[in-house]
């Protein structure tokens, strides 16, 4: 099992919070006497985190479905290659 990438995960962590922050916004009121203006900015930027957080998750997934090709370390002198 390998390490999960981090910084994938810690992006997906702060757009779930910013969308549940937006939501909760918007079923408490804070944004009734809102401009169209500003609620369709919102509603569009809300639109570009969910597909980012889609498009992050996938390519998880596939990055996790491909074994890893980084060359590992020789840990004794015996494993060094001869030259």
């Amino acid at each position: 099992m390998s390490k999960p990438d981090l910084p994938k995960n810690k992006a997906l962590l702060l757009l779930g919070l910013l969308l549940l922050a937006i939501v909760s916004g918007i079923v408490t009121g804070e944004w009734k006497l809102a401009s169209a203006k500003a609620k369709n900015l919102l509603y569009t930027g809300l639109a570009c985190m969910v597909v980012g957080i889609l498009i992050i998750s996938v390519g998880n997934k596939f990055a996790s479905d491909i074994p890893s090709q980084e060359p590992v370390a020789a840990t004794s002198p015996a494993e060094l290659p001869s030259n």
